[in-house]
């Protein structure tokens, strides 16, 4: 073989040997897998019960005067975030709400009479830590019976309920268990 034919197969040798040794490198290449696993917190159902307070002139209230409503509040041990207030919302007082001495058509006549208020307070102002109990939530002028009531309306009795919508918040707590918040805030 002439040098000049030596030459080229050698070189064609080196540059398949170089190609081969890539296409060999690919071969080896290698993927892996990775899992990963979250959760979301717990934010089971607080409990609410409520209590008529009144005014500073007791539990009955004349014509033109409103009443407190204490709410109080507890959050399951098992909870692991804290609870927002975020609104309370009384349903409307009806004609089946009202007892006493009324009768009859006085009792709706009554009803119009009382009016209760809605309550929003502003974001992170009312949080309860995750596990509060006794939490007391008291509602300043829940209920006014209007300055325009009669004597129809004399001696009776009347029940409200309060809707509490609570978010799950990661804003600190402010009020634990046995604290009080009184709304609106001043």
């Amino acid at each position: 073989m002439n040098k000049r034919i030596k030459a080229i197969v050698a070189t064609t040798l080196v540059a398949a040997g170089i190609a081969g040794a890539g296409i060999a490198y690919a071969a080896f290449a290698r993927t892996g897998t990775a899992g990963a696993q979250g959760s979301s917190e717990e934010f089971n159902a607080l409990t609410v019960a409520g209590t008529w307070v009144g005014n500073s002139h007791g539990t009955s209230l004349l014509p033109g005067e409103a009443g407190l409503v204490r709410l109080t509040i507890g959050a399951p041990a098992d909870n692991t975030v804290n609870a927002e207030v975020v609104s309370v919302v009384p349903n409307p007082i009806t004609a089946g709400d009202i007892d006493g001495d009324v009768t009859g058509a006085d009792k709706a006549t009554c009803a119009g009479w009382l009016s209760a208020q809605t309550f929003t307070p502003a974001a992170g102002t009312v949080v309860l830590a995750k596990n509060a109990t006794g939490v007391k939530l008291n509602l300043a002028d829940a209920v006014t019976f209007s300055n325009d009531a009669t004597e129809v309306c004399e001696g009776m009795t009347f029940k409200t309920t309060w809707k509490v919508a609570f978010r799950a918040s990661r804003t600190a707590a402010t009020v634990g268990t046995d604290g009080a918040v009184t709304l609106p805030l001043s």
